[in-house]
């Protein structure tokens, strides 16, 4: 008797981390009580060579995973790969050495199968960091509530990316994961997915997201890069929701110049100003200060005072109190920090 074709399909981005991989694999392989699934993982040329290694190895031993090895292209280029690839109604997300609780799938499946109305559900998430003892700790716990819409994901974006799962003729309605983000793709998804019907959430934790020092959640360079192409996400939603014509789609590569400066990426300076002061690079620090107050004149008056604050000596306890302000811009100063990024 034939296997029953799969109903979702898991898709991954690979680019070295052979430490995890196993990990990752199990979690997706475990799912219980869920539809006939499949799990795609694309190999983006990893220089690790342990990770195809692994991936074929599995992929012997369980018909349910697929492995695909490619060149390096870039995770936006390997995920629409796995995406390509993909054979379910459903594509469920999956990032690189998070792991996904067991029921994650049945759940997530279960709210889809119930609502033709819905695109894609995310789930409540933690995120875990390395516990410097080969183990990993809880430092945030995720309990966010779906979006009501273009306009709530435009301040707010629920999803951490990796726990989401969609549908995919609505993925592929909407042109699939654009190469213009470098950063960011999963936002501009959202955001073109939500034009055309409703993003919900499982509530219940069911996915974790793993803290590494060289990915996007854990490098608050990255963080920046980041910021920038969520800016420019929002601003073609925006552009879009008037009735005109996505800058990102006429122009292609060159509409990057057109990023709009917004106080969402001065806050992720003053985050970056505080990390690296932390780290005890204090010119990096200072420029991203600077760079802070020209993003968004706004900010230029509370800049200044920090300035003075940080360059004070010591035992006035101006530097201190300093630093606990910029720690206080956002709970991702701690995440960063405790990520070594």
């Amino acid at each position: 008797m034939s296997e029953a074709p799969p109903v979702v399909s898991a898709i991954c981005a690979w680019f070295n981390r052979s430490e995890v991989l196993d990990e990752t694999l199990d979690s997706l392989l475990g799912q219980r009580e869920a539809p006939p699934f499949e799990v795609i993982v694309v190999n983006d040329g990893s220089r690790d060579p342990k990770v195809r290694e692994i991936l074929d190895a599995r992929a012997a031993q369980d018909p349910r995973l697929k492995a695909i090895h490619q060149a390096n292209a870039g995770f936006v280029h390997a995920i629409r790969a796995a995406a390509d690839a993909a054979q379910g109604r459903y594509l469920a997300v999956m990032g690189a050495g998070d792991v996904s609780h067991p029921l994650r799938f049945a759940r997530q499946a279960a709210a889809l199968d119930a609502d033709p109305g819905l695109l894609a559900a995310g789930c409540w998430y933690e995120d875990r960091a390395p516990d410097g003892a080969g183990g990993w700790r809880t430092v945030a716990a995720h309990r966010n509530a779906a979006p009501a819409g273009p306009a709530d994901l435009h301040v707010r974006n629920p999803y951490a990316h990796g726990e989401v799962m969609m549908r995919r003729e609505a993925y592929q309605a909407v042109g699939g994961y654009r190469t213009f983000f470098k950063n960011s793709q999963d936002a501009d998804l959202w955001l073109r997915l939500i034009e055309r019907g409703r993003l919900g959430q499982v509530e219940e934790a069911l996915y974790e997201r793993r803290i590494f020092a060289d990915g996007i959640s854990g490098d608050v360079d990255k963080m920046l890069r980041q910021s920038f192409y969520s800016s420019m996400a929002i601003a073609m939603s925006k552009t879009r929701l008037k009735g005109e014509e996505d800058l990102v789609d006429r122009y292609g590569e060159e509409a990057r110049w057109m990023r709009p400066r917004t106080t969402r990426s001065a806050r992720r300076f003053l985050i970056a100003a505080a990390v690296h002061r932390h780290r005890g690079d204090i010119a990096r620090s200072d420029q991203m200060l600077g760079l802070c107050a020209r993003e968004n004149p706004l900010y230029a008056v509370g800049v200044a005072g920090l300035r003075l604050a940080l360059a004070a000596p010591k035992a006035t306890g101006l530097p201190a109190l300093g630093m606990t302000v910029l720690r206080k811009v956002s709970p991702a100063v701690n995440r960063f920090i405790a990520a070594g990024g």
